[in-house]
């Protein structure tokens, strides 16, 4: 058995931190390493250093760089600057609908843990036009409102895995 990576360095520690502090902290672990381009091995490890400093953290930079290699294998640039993560739950009766408009589609329906609530620019969001299609979505959410009230798991609290309750139109 391999020993663990010593525990990745961050600038501050964050303990109930802000939002505005998780985004800087997201903004500072990017700027370390291509973390997107990293093979498998060196991913985890990096990321398992990353848990031994901060756990909601490291699922917070999961998520963003699963977006950013997702993006790359779709040859789709992301948004330069943009925070990102992977919003594509759909269980015990959830998802999204979508139906397209001009230049872009209108969403309904609820999304459950949409890690990065608050913290994130951009998600990638799963959306269903009809039963049997669906299509991926990358999408804005720094001005969507989340629901709070069903996170009940402490340990992983400042993950902001929040209920997303839409209605709009996203281009």
């Amino acid at each position: 058995m391999m020993p663990a990576p010593p525990a990745l360095y961050l600038p501050r520690a964050l303990r109930n931190p802000a939002p505005e502090q998780q985004r800087d902290a997201m903004r500072h672990l990017a700027s370390q390493a291509a973390w997107a381009d990293l093979a498998w091995p060196q991913f985890l490890e990096h990321l398992m250093a990353l848990g031994r400093a901060d756990v909601p953290l490291a699922r917070l930079a999961e998520g963003h760089i699963d977006a950013l290699r997702i993006l790359s294998q779709a040859d789709t640039a992301p948004k330069p600057g943009s925070l990102y993560g992977v919003w594509a739950s759909r269980s015990g009766g959830t998802g999204l609908t979508a139906t397209a408009t001009d230049g872009g589609w209108h969403l309904t329906g609820r999304l459950l843990f949409a890690s990065g609530a608050g913290v994130l620019d951009r998600a990638l969001v799963t959306a269903w036009p009809g039963p049997e299609t669906h299509v991926l979505l990358d999408a804005p959410v720094a001005d969507w409102e989340f629901d709070s009230s069903h996170w009940r798991t402490r340990a992983m609290e400042h993950s902001r895995s929040h209920r997303v309750h839409l209605d709009r139109r996203v281009e």
